[in-house]
């Protein structure tokens, strides 16, 4: 079997430092609930409303890339990070709003003290930190549809 330690650390190494697992908890879950109230209203002065069902994040996905798909102007345009983070957000409440995972704290087991927000499903834990972080340069997303696939992926109905 083949691993790619190294690659794992460094990884996980980018990850929050808390002092303990409920102390993360407590943080990330807030930082989760301020991020998707900034995006709701981000969206809604664009006049779009999000929905937490998968159609919504074609629409989400759509929206970036008329934001910050191309050209110099999209390359300069505010608030696109946190776009991109809260994006990665939204992304797990849809799945956890459709009953297909619940929210989780993820403990990195090579970065000590080192938490991420994430959803699990089972055996399956999807960390959302860095999710949606350089979303445009992402490889296969030329139909720019990857938020669903990926959904449609982890979470497919039974």
């Amino acid at each position: 079997m083949r691993t790619n330690l190294p690659e794992a650390e460094r990884q996980d190494g980018k990850l929050p430092v808390f002092a303990s697992p409920e102390v993360a908890e407590h943080e990330l879950f807030a930082k989760r609930d301020d991020s998707l109230r900034w995006l709701e209203g981000f969206v809604r002065r664009r006049g779009t409303e999000l929905t937490y069902e998968p159609g919504a994040l074609d629409s989400l996905e759509r929206l970036y890339f008329e934001l910050w798909g191309g050209g110099v102007a999209s390359r300069v345009r505010g608030n696109r990070s946190s776009f991109e983070s809260a994006m990665g957000v939204f992304w797990g409440a849809v799945a956890v709003a459709q009953k297909r995972a619940t929210w989780t704290i993820y403990e990195s087991p090579f970065a000590p003290n080192h938490f991420g927000l994430a959803v699990t499903r089972g055996g399956v834990t999807v960390v959302l930190n860095a999710f949606g972080t350089d979303w445009n340069r992402r490889p296969g997303n030329t139909r720019r549809n990857l938020l669903r696939r990926i959904y449609k992926k982890w979470f497919a109905a039974d």
